[in-house]
């Protein structure tokens, strides 16, 4: 029944919040644990900051157990780190449009390379949006409750951070992604 008894208390629960239950549940109720439910208890105003710092951990969208805890990396694909060439190739078959109207053959064929990619990668790169959003959540929750690991969860959360440019171009943070 354990299922049924984690589904009904976590109703209301981030996805990770869900997990750290579903732990809980299944290891048994501890003295630790009693104690820092009745601390809780005695200092209302410490319940609330918990509660305003996690609360944006509700608006997770996806389940990142298995990017952080998977026993191998995805395959990266041939063509990963070749991409900045489609950015040349178009750059340079634009400039060359200058040079020669024909050009506008070149400045096409990129164009559809980089369309076909966008069409048959935008899920696959949407997903992988929403997972990184979910992470930096996560990170920033960490960071504001400070401990311990506040530090490294702001450096990596800033290392995942978009560039200027992928904020201000859309799709650009996908084709970095790429």
């Amino acid at each position: 029944m354990l299922d049924q008894f984690s589904a009904e208390l976590s109703r209301e629960v981030s996805i990770f919040g869900q997990h750290e239950l579903y732990r809980r549940l299944r290891e048994g109720k501890g003295e630790a644990d009693a104690d820092s439910v009745e601390r809780l208890t005695v200092d209302p105003a410490r319940l609330d900051q918990l509660h305003r710092v996690r609360k944006s951990l509700r608006h997770s969208e996806v389940e990142i157990a298995t990017l952080l805890y998977q026993d191998e990396a995805p395959p990266i694909p041939w063509w990963a780190g070749k991409t900045w060439g489609l950015a040349l190739a178009l750059l340079v078959s634009l400039l060359g449009v200058v040079l020669s109207p024909a050009s506008w053959i070149a400045v096409g064929c990129v164009l559809y390379v980089l369309m076909v990619g966008q069409i048959r990668y935008h899920e696959r790169i949407e997903k992988w949006q929403r997972k990184m959003n979910s992470l930096q959540m996560l990170l920033r929750v960490i960071t504001l409750m400070g401990g311990d690991d506040a530090l490294a969860a702001s450096k990596i959360n800033r290392g995942l951070s978009a560039s200027l440019v992928s904020q201000l171009v859309p799709g650009a943070r996908g084709y970095g992604d790429w």
